[in-house]
């Protein structure tokens, strides 16, 4: 028999990004007018030039910064080892050329002084450091100091008049009797860090706090206090030197460029999640990252609206309708309907509970979401136009009539049998049948609508399959590999052609295969590019684009 020829092609898009745990993760590319961002273990590069520090690194990398001084010769990173280490390397050579343990707390972020040669900047819980490169390739680090004993007095003496007012006298040439603002305790997290163009630094803490830091000192020269109500997740300076925040709520706010006055304020939509990271675009034009997984386009006088929306969590629900748009579902409650084509979010909406399964109506104008606490969305689901099976953790499967305007399900039949949770469900072409895998590895065929056990091999044997999800069948027995466990395939889906066979699996691959594949097949295609392991895969109708989830991210 001859398959097609099988090809599994280049991942085309990646939907959301990567800002609930990560800072900075988005760069504007002023020649090209692209963005930059990673999403599981893909980031989007024309080419990758070096890699560095593959036997130097303990834990992973939290933190990098390229010097701005030379215009990007050297590299600084902080890793997650227990101190927390601080490295400089020239990164074309390939070179680490001084390391220094930064603190056992964690660090937050770390910059270049873009005016001082040798000269890095980082922040963590509870501290800021102010590092210097000697001549001998040395790292010392100065402590930020929270003190303003260096600052000038903010309350000169008075003295009373003889009529009642007041007339300010020249200050007592003792220091000892000039009053000074208390000293500040430093705060419990410095989050953020961004440098002027003129020279001066910029800190952002966990307390709705902006300090300035005097240029090329470890001393604070001013404080915005209760710059936000929380804390001050992101800060950047805009090409003509104002300075834009954005706090825990949602507010992102316009200072002036010597971070004095505010010039203006919106507030971001909080169904997207607070500003992580803030790049500016063309001219006015703010792109910005949210913690959870969006990225927005705008400004403040227009708003914002997002251009890539994203799960936050553990993503399993996938469903394809006629027309190739697709349904995704997740633990963060949140599901979301794209477009293929142009890429773009058609509707969202949060439901009320996590989301662990989705399905579509052929027309694409029913959806199903399987809820994981077993509510009446319910937790598999397989669609044949005039009926609903809706796969349950108690070892059931339900049969629904779907009523004629889509308002209403009847229920039909229980389908008993298994003895573990059913996982996977399809119908036959004609609708007559259902066979179903459970959690202990069964294959059972279901007589339809009653919901009655198929026993007749005659009648399963050459039944063709609507859908093709079930990973334990005869036809796809061949993608089980003798070091395999019954846990390590996740997914499995047939093209409408027939002829190829996706599979997503524990070890974060998308396998292609021809169909059927009774046998193993050595002839096997791989793509990856999750990070974690894949928990769905469906082909579009036409067979051109085959959609994978897992972890956080959806490719195309």
């Amino acid at each position: 028999e001859t398959h097609a020829a099988l090809h599994l092609g280049r991942s085309r898009w990646v939907y959301g990004s990567r800002g609930s745990d990560c800072r900075n993760n988005l760069i504007y590319l002023e020649s090209s007018g692209e963005l930059v961002y990673f999403m599981a273990a893909v980031v989007v590069l024309h080419d990758t030039l070096h890699v560095i520090g593959e036997q130097d690194f303990q834990r992973a990398v939290c933190c990098v910064a390229f010097s701005s001084y030379d215009k990007g010769e050297l590299l600084c990173a902080v890793d997650e080892a227990n101190d927390h280490h601080l490295s400089v390397w020239d990164w074309k050579a390939e070179k680490r050329l001084c390391q220094a343990k930064a603190s056992k707390e964690p660090i937050m972020d770390v910059e270049f002084n873009p005016q001082e040669p040798n000269a890095i900047v980082s922040c963590g819980r509870g501290q800021i450091s102010f590092w210097t490169i000697d001549d001998a390739r040395n790292l010392e680090a100065k402590r930020g100091t929270f003190k303003q004993r260096d600052m000038w007095p903010v309350f000169p003496c008075f003295k009373q008049s003889m009529n009642g007012g007041s007339a300010c006298s020249a200050p007592n040439s003792n220091p000892k009797n000039w009053r000074y603002p208390l000293d500040k305790e430093a705060p419990k997290y410095i989050l953020g860090l961004a440098f002027s163009p003129k020279g001066f630094l910029v800190s952002g803490d966990s307390s709705g706090n902006i300090l300035i830091w005097d240029k090329g000192r470890n001393k604070i020269t001013r404080e915005l206090s209760g710059a936000h109500s929380d804390a001050v997740f992101s800060l950047t300076f805009l090409r003509d030197g104002r300075l834009v925040s954005g706090g825990r709520a949602g507010r992102l706010v316009l200072w002036d460029d010597s971070c004095q006055r505010k010039l203006m304020d919106t507030e971001v939509p909080m169904a997207y999640g607070a500003v992580r990271c803030i790049v500016q675009g063309k001219g006015e034009r703010l792109y910005l990252e949210t913690i959870k997984n969006c990225v927005l386009e705008g400004s403040f006088s227009d708003g914002f609206s997002p251009i890539s929306v994203g799960h936050r969590d553990e993503l399993w629900g996938l469903a394809v309708d006629a027309s190739g748009r697709f349904l995704t579902c997740g633990d963060d409650r949140l599901v979301t309907l794209r477009d293929p084509e142009t890429h773009k979010t058609l509707w969202e909406a949060q439901v009320k509970q996590g989301a662990h399964c989705c399905s579509m109506s052929p027309d694409g104008n029913l959806a199903i979401v399987g809820s994981q606490t077993g509510h009446y969305i319910v937790l598999d689901a397989a669609n044949h136009g005039q009926h609903v099976a809706l796969a349950s953790r108690n070892n059931k499967i339900y049969i629904y009539r779907v009523s004629s305007n889509n308002r209403q399900l009847d229920l039909v039949a229980k389908c008993q049998g298994h003895t573990s949770f059913v996982t996977h469900i399809d119908w036959s072409a004609d609708g007559t049948l259902l066979r179903s895998n459970s959690g202990d590895y069964e294959l059972l065929y279901w007589k339809m609508p009653d919901g009655q056990r198929e026993f007749d091999d005659s009648v399963t044997r050459d039944a063709k399959w609507q859908t093709g999800t079930c990973c334990l069948s005869f036809e796809v027995a061949g993608i089980w590999r003798d070091a395999n466990d019954g846990t390590d395939v996740n997914a499995v889906c047939v093209d409408a052609g027939g002829t190829l066979c996706a599979v997503g699996d524990d070890f974060g691959w998308v396998n292609l295969y021809s169909y059927p594949c009774p046998v193993a097949a050595p002839d096997r295609r791989q793509g990856g590019g999750h990070s974690s392991h894949v928990t769905n895969v469906a082909f579009t109708p036409d067979g051109k684009r085959l959609i994978s989830c897992g972890g956080r991210a959806t490719w195309q």
